[in-house]
């Protein structure tokens, strides 16, 4: 499923209001922001069970590149980055 700009935009809103909240007071306030959006409670729900389970968004994705390339794991295509999936090598470095 496709979301448009606006809706992605909506979504990011709730999620930056309760993300700080401790999961046991988010419910009212989720019940709250997406007055009925039942679709948009879901989408929010996601986000915070992926950021639960380790995926970084609130930083860039170059910080979290940064620390796996740090640790000399290396990173190789196909190798998934939060949403984000490495197709191919840009360059190298020397």
């Amino acid at each position: 499923m496709s979301l448009s700009p606006a809706r992605w935009q909506q979504i990011a809103r709730v999620y930056e209001l309760v993300i700080d909240r401790e999961p046991a007071g988010r419910d009212a306030l989720l019940a709250e922001a997406c007055s009925g959006d039942e679709a948009l409670r879901g989408e929010v729900e996601a986000l915070l069970r992926r950021d639960g389970a380790g995926m970084v968004l609130d930083r860039p994705i170059w910080a979290t590149a940064a620390t796996l390339l740090e640790d000399g794991s290396g990173i190789a295509a196909g190798a998934m980055l939060g949403p984000y999936r490495v197709e191919r090598l840009l360059g190298l470095s020397s």
